[in-house]
């Protein structure tokens, strides 16, 4: 029994060994053969994007999580249900531009993506149409006052006309621009002229996660939906650009499993992740993982400004500024002498915001 034991022990040990030893060997590889395909299409004029790569990481909410390897050198194009071709040129690298300064998504008809690489794989996206435009009725704001100047803010929100007898699924993006103020140089002594001093400035955070709804038991009325609360914190002009999107349910369904994904707690009783796969395969290559979402969509987009100083009266003026001492809201021991010089702020735009494109 003795001699059993120690034999045991002995085969229990090598096999001990064996796995650490097997172990050390073990590497772990962040690689993807997947391919990933970001682009749309729309009511609006062109020139439309295609983004193709191959990822280290992936976002569809951020366009800089395009970090793995550009696609070069594919051809890329889309087709109608009416027959016509689109072709699409590459501008950057894996970046494709549509080459038609005609080309127009239009209301009611389909389109097809497809994308032939170097190596031969062929990949293609089923069919989307693009629906009805969807109705802005009202995007506006209200300034809510509170008790303590720090806790007031404007309530943005919109209304969309929702058409009856129709399933309706909408997705809707906002990109905020907000003004921040320069802190100029004094002025020389007399009598050299000031030198210029731009002290309106704009910086542009990245997109916020979008807005997902659909008119279940509301077809055909009017929905409203917050967009933003959008703090006081300063005398300055704050935009907010929007676009709605009409989508169809697929499209609608897989922004909602990436959203159900992103709002993962942790919990026991979490969905599991997976990979949420799109609406593109590769049809000669099965075993090719394709990631993404090609779109035809139809959208209506609108700027609205709040002007925050126009709501304050001189008492609250005087509030607001102390809150701004208090919080350094600005930043005085930055002396700057324009916009573009503010290296320290965020997504920083400069002195204007970029022109609204209806």
């Amino acid at each position: 029994m003795y001699k059993v034991g120690i034999f045991l022990v002995t085969i229990f040990t090598f096999i001990l060994f064996s796995c650490e030893e097997e172990l050390r060997d073990f590497r772990v590889k962040n690689e993807s053969n997947a391919i990933v395909v970001s682009g749309e299409i729309s009511n609006k004029k062109g020139p439309y994007l295609i983004r193709l790569n191959r990822p280290t990481s992936y976002s569809p909410y951020d366009v800089r999580e395009f970090t793995g390897i550009p696609i070069s050198n594919a051809k890329v194009e889309i087709r109608d249900n009416l027959g016509n071709i689109f072709p699409f040129k590459e501008s950057s690298k894996g970046v494709y531009e549509s080459s038609l300064l005609a080309f127009q998504g239009v209301e009611g008809n389909s389109y097809v993506l497809k994308i032939i690489t170097t190596d031969g794989k062929t990949i293609e996206s089923r069919p989307s149409k693009i629906l009805n435009v969807p109705q802005i009725t009202q995007f506006d704001y209200v300034f809510k006052q509170a008790d303590l100047i720090e806790e007031s803010s404007f309530l943005v929100k919109a209304k969309i006309q929702d058409k009856s007898n129709l399933s309706n699924y909408y997705l809707i993006k906002k990109q905020e621009y907000i003004q921040f103020l320069s802190t100029c140089p004094p002025p020389p002594p007399p009598p050299a002229n000031p030198p210029p001093c731009y002290s309106k400035c704009w910086r542009a955070p990245l997109n916020t996660q979008p807005i997902l709804f659909d008119d279940f038991l509301i077809d055909g009325r009017s929905i409203e939906t917050q967009l933003a609360n959008v703090p006081l914190e300063d005398i300055t002009n704050y935009g907010i650009d929007i676009k709605v999107y009409n989508i169809e349910k697929d499209h609608y369904q897989y922004w909602k499993r990436l959203e159900d994904q992103r709002l993962l707690t942790g919990s026991i009783f979490d969905k599991v992740p997976a990979q949420v796969i799109g609406n593109l395969v590769c049809t000669n290559d099965p075993t090719l993982e394709v990631l993404g979402y090609f779109g035809a969509v139809s959208i209506t987009n609108k700027r609205l400004v709040i002007d925050r100083f126009s709501h304050l009266d001189e008492k609250m003026v005087q509030e607001l500024s102390i809150v701004i001492n208090k919080n350094e809201t600005r930043n005085p021991k930055k002396v700057i002498s324009n916009c573009w010089e503010a290296a320290w702020i965020n997504y920083n735009l400069g002195l204007e915001i970029p022109p609204f494109k209806d």
